[in-house]
Formats: structure tokens, C-alpha cells, sequence
């Protein structure tokens, strides 16, 4: 599902989700902020979901961002403060990530990576 964060910008992200907001999925796009996005990073993208996604997903009300990096087997979980995300914490694979938006996910990354 790709997300239309304005007019001209339209960011397909890994994965996303939505909790109790289905009226903003459209047939083609999201027309709202979902509540938790992941990026996956590749050496193709890296740069992009970095940096332009990064951006335009804080801009657009996106409350929580996963960066996941495999080869590093980590994943970074930004929350957005104000249109802008601030790093909450950063899970190595011996860690069990837990989101700050949904505090009942509970996601043990050595099953993962």
C-alpha cells in the first residue's frame, strides 16, 4: 500500500499499519498518517528511507518508525515528537523490541534475524 504523504510525494513503505482508522485506506493509497511504519533497509534504499522518508513520514504525522537493518540485525524505533521522530531506543537481536504506540507488541528479534 503506498501512502500519499502530499500532493506530489507518494512513499511506499515496507510495512505499515493502522489501528482503528480503516476509513483513510483507499483503493491505491492511504490518505492519512498510518501509526507505525517499517523500513527495511537495503543497499539500494538505504539512503532514501534514511533520509527523504524519514522526512516526509514525521512531516506527515507517522507516530512511530521501525528502521531495520538486517546484516546489523538491529531496529531502530523512532517516535514522532511534534513532526519530528526522536530515536526511543535501538534493539539489538538479543533484545525483545517493544513499541512505544502499542504497548502490548512484543517482538523477540533472535526469532527474526
Amino acid at each position: 500500500m503506498r501512502c500519499r504523504v502530499v500532493r506530489t510525494d507518494v512513499v511506499q513503505p515496507d510495512i505499515l499499519f493502522i489501528q482503528d482508522r480503516l476509513d483513510i485506506i483507499g483503493e491505491k493509497f492511504v490518505s492519512s498518517a498510518p501509526d507505525l511504519l517499517v523500513e527495511i533497509l537495503s543497499p539500494g534504499t538505504k539512503t532514501r528511507d534514511r533520509k527523504l522518508k524519514f522526512r516526509l513520514y514525521a512531516r506527515f504525522g507517522v507516530r512511530e518508525l521501525w528502521i531495520v537493518d538486517a546484516p546489523e540485525r538491529s531496529v531502530e524505533v523512532y517516535v514522532n515528537a511534534g513532526g519530528r521522530f526522536r530515536l526511543g531506543e535501538c534493539y539489538s537481536f538479543r533484545k525483545t523490541l517493544y513499541s512505544k504506540i502499542l504497548p502490548r507488541l512484543r517482538i523477540p528479534l533472535a526469532s527474526i534475524f
